[in-house]
């Protein structure tokens, strides 16, 4: 009997060994896990930066692109035919492509604030051009990712002193088709 009683306790502790192993071997490897969660994320910080960069240097380089983004970020009716309305919308969404991404990963982001949502909003929010595309496209776009249209909508309204809240977001409209047409 007693033999048996020490066998059972022998296989208890060589079980409860085993499992600390085990447990010990899943802290460590969740450790590791983060750790190249965390070098994923900065280095999906220095492409984006560097996507964001090559998208500027790429305008620079061009300057009938370049007088295009101006012009039609000062005044959306500065920019002439469905060519340059399309080719304006898309730069438009270049960015904003860009932001999108940032908000859905700002909790995984380092020092990743409010004030950074804020100054991204005002950045595509600042002109009359711009402030066309977001009342027109983007802000269709961007009624998907939670809390993200109220922030711009707040900054819209701060901006130009106009409350889309009653403001229907647009249907969904294809590349080639503009909201000034008839």
């Amino acid at each position: 009997m007693e033999l048996e009683v020490i066998a059972q306790l022998v296989t208890g502790i060589a079980t409860l060994v085993v499992a600390i192993v085990l447990l010990l071997q899943l802290r460590k490897q969740n450790h590791e896990l983060d750790l190249q969660h965390q070098d994923s994320m900065r280095e999906f910080n220095f492409q984006e930066n560097q996507t964001l960069g090559d998208f500027f240097i790429e305008m620079m380089k061009d300057p009938v692109l370049a007088e295009l983004y101006l012009r039609g970020s000062e005044d959306w009716n500065n920019l002439k035919g469905k060519i340059e309305k399309f080719r304006y919308r898309s730069l438009y969404n270049q960015q904003l492509n860009m932001l999108i991404f940032r908000w859905n990963n700002r909790d995984k982001l380092r020092n990743y604030e409010d004030s950074n949502s804020i100054s991204a909003a005002k950045m595509l929010l600042s002109t009359p051009g711009q402030a066309v595309m977001y009342k027109f496209y983007a802000r269709r776009r961007i009624a998907y990712y939670e809390g993200m249209r109220e922030l711009w909508d707040k900054v819209y309204q701060d901006i130009w002193n106009e409350n889309l809240e009653n403001v229907s977001v647009p249907q969904v409209m294809s590349f080639t088709q503009f909201h000034d047409e008839k």
